[in-house]
């Protein structure tokens, strides 16, 4: 069976990860902190792009993969978006010429990394912004499964449309010792490929015990995107005020 890579995904996705489950939590965040510029990276192929774009003064996206930069930048030249923008580059190595108000880290993005690197990460998303950074986090080695479960982990199955063809993505899932490795195989009517990324297992209290180094004024975590406080649960949106 082919596989196919994160940049060969891009073309399709938008479709096939778009999710709105978390947008009117970062609405109200917005609202909340008076935010008037946000970071979103990674941002993949732009699923945050439309909201962001209606939600702030400016609204920039940054992803580590070209093509994924490319379709971001084509919806912004489709649709006329003159508050955003969108560049390459590492979430481990960027520079803005001027801090945005939030930066976000969403969906467990930030499990794509092994702990090792986790710091450094944070210390560069934190020197490029002025106000609030959000991490969004899953422990899958908690022995409790509470929380607000990643929702692209649950489905065993998405169908999804993609010029003019229907593809079925099934999710296989592997634990890990140092956490999940998710494998998707593709089907069209013609078509078979696979892929796969490890997510690594990130707790809230090793996050804190990095921030508890750094120059910041206080950190509220959330069990979901209802902003119901956490207490134990596995998942944690960790805000983070600058």
């Amino acid at each position: 069976m082919k596989e196919i890579a994160y940049s060969d995904r891009a073309c399709f996705y938008y479709e096939e990860t778009y999710s709105d489950i978390d947008h009117s939590f970062l609405r109200d965040m917005i609202q909340l902190y008076s935010i008037r510029s946000v970071l979103d990276i990674p941002c993949g192929a732009g699923r945050n792009l439309s909201m962001l774009a209606q939600s702030c003064e400016l609204a920039m996206f940054c992803d580590i993969e070209d093509n994924m930069v490319y379709q971001v930048n084509d919806r912004i030249k489709t649709s006329s978006l003159k508050n955003c923008t969108c560049f390459r580059a590492d979430i481990n190595n960027y520079h803005l010429q001027d801090k945005v108000d939030m930066t976000i880290v969403m969906r467990q993005a930030l499990q794509l990394f092994p702990p090792e690197k986790i710091n450094s990460i944070l210390e560069n998303l934190l020197s490029n912004t002025s106000k609030i950074l959000i991490l969004d986090i899953y422990n899958y080695k908690q022995n409790t499964k509470i929380g607000q479960i990643p929702e692209y982990l649950q489905e065993k199955v998405r169908v999804f449309k993609f010029n003019n063809q229907t593809i079925i993505r099934n999710l296989e899932l592997e634990i890990l010792d140092e956490g999940i490795m998710v494998n998707y195989i593709y089907q069209t009517s013609i078509n078979k490929w696979k892929t796969q990324f490890k997510l690594y297992d990130l707790s809230a209290a090793f996050i804190k015990q990095l921030l508890g180094k750094k120059k910041i004024k206080k950190v509220i975590e959330y069990k979901d995107y209802h902003f119901n406080l956490r207490k134990n649960e596995n998942s944690a949106i960790i805000v983070i005020e600058i």
